[in-house]
């Protein structure tokens, strides 16, 4: 999905053609496959209830991370939010980080 979206932030940004298309894409949902899967509101409901509140968020958000890491004190690394970066995490972050660079320089030379 970070390629997708990649691909897609680059065609916008250089008027050109995306290379990849939607359905071509493969790769983790951001939450639980139950949720994905669930008919209506009520099976919705009934995984969450199963599976605890914060079940439907894949990793923690940035602003979880950030909360933690400016806090008072350090409260160690077993309680820090974010266990483990998966490939996708890492790309994204990545794509995000090029991206943001390229764009940057793409203005400071104009």
């Amino acid at each position: 999905m970070t390629t997708l979206i990649s691909d897609w932030q680059e065609s916008g940004m250089w008027h050109v053609p995306p290379v990849l298309m939607a359905y071509e894409m493969t790769g983790e949902l951001p939450c639980l496959q139950e949720l994905w899967e669930a008919n209506d509101a009520v099976e919705f409901e009934a995984v969450i209830a199963a599976k605890g509140h914060d079940c439907w968020r894949r990793t923690p958000s940035l602003r979880q991370c950030v909360d933690v890491l400016m806090g008072d004190a350090w409260p160690g690394v077993e309680r820090f939010p974010l266990k483990h970066l998966s490939i996708p995490d890492v790309q994204l972050f990545l794509f995000g980080k090029v991206a943001l660079h390229r764009n940057i320089n793409t203005l400071q030379a104009n």
